[in-house]
């Protein structure tokens, strides 16, 4: 009786230690893996990822054109695309936008535009250069319009949202502005404050006390629109020292471009 079952372990079980191990995980020696779930689950994870990989850069991608003509990035064209943000329609030249999607029209969440100051002027060919420049001499001003559910209007947020974080008092600022700072544990510990009174109410604008190794700093300045349509444009704190006229000509801009 013990030899059968000798010979029935020595058969089904001990041959059973000259097999190859069974594979814990992947295999990346080039061997063959024997789990074909896993090979299951990679592939339905490939047929997920790669089409929403050609989605997002079929929107946010540059052309194929781009690796060998870089100009190609940005659109010389100036057939106007209307676009709406929140309750606010605009009609901007193709060359303003800053982002290739943005050229469908229709509605979108964020509106990006860019313009060269003092010429008001958007991406051409000839400027290409002046549009891709990053260093503190850079003319070109970003603008960014967004519906959030809640806007404050530069008064309200002087008045009664920063005064919490202010450290110190009211300083004369440069070029007619006064100057805060703000607490060292605040949010906005990296930023100067100037404001003025101006001639369409108070002009409110942070900037950014040093640069990164990267960018030189920038200032920002929002502005209520109307109604939920806010205005975020940002420049080069070189620039501020033309706060009056910059403040004029992108808000002239926009008057331009916005269909009532």
């Amino acid at each position: 009786m013990s030899s059968r079952f000798g010979d029935f372990y020595q058969k089904h079980y001990r041959a059973s230690e000259d097999l190859p191990e069974m594979n814990q995980g992947f295999d990346f020696t080039g061997e063959e893996t024997r789990h074909p779930i896993m090979w299951f689950f990679l592939g339905s994870l490939l047929l997920i990822i790669l089409p929403l990989m050609g989605t997002l850069y079929y929107y946010f991608g540059p052309s194929l054109k781009t690796f060998s003509q870089p100009e190609e990035r940005q659109s010389a064209s100036v057939k106007a695309v209307h676009l709406r943000i929140g309750q606010s329609w605009f009609k901007i030249p193709s060359n303003y936008l800053r982002f290739r999607y943005l050229h469908r029209g229709g509605d979108v969440s964020k509106l990006s535009i860019y313009v060269r100051w003092p010429q008001m002027s958007g991406y051409s060919i000839e400027d290409a250069e002046e549009f891709n420049n990053r260093d503190a001499g850079s003319q070109i001003v970003y603008i960014t319009i967004t519906a959030p559910e809640r806007v404050w209007s530069a008064q309200k947020r002087l008045d009664d949202i920063y005064p919490i974080y202010f450290a110190g008092k009211a300083q004369k600022g440069p070029y007619g502005l006064t100057k805060r700072r703000f607490k060292a544990e605040s949010g906005y510990k990296d930023d100067d404050l100037f404001y003025a009174s101006g001639k369409r109410g108070l002009y409110l604008v942070h900037c950014k006390k040093t640069a990164s190794p990267l960018a030189p700093p920038d200032c920002y300045r929002d502005i209520v629109l109307s109604g939920n349509t806010l205005v975020q444009y940002r420049f080069r704190r070189a620039m501020l020292k033309d706060w009056r006229a910059l403040d004029r000509d992108i808000l002239n801009l926009l008057g331009k471009f916005r269909r009532q």
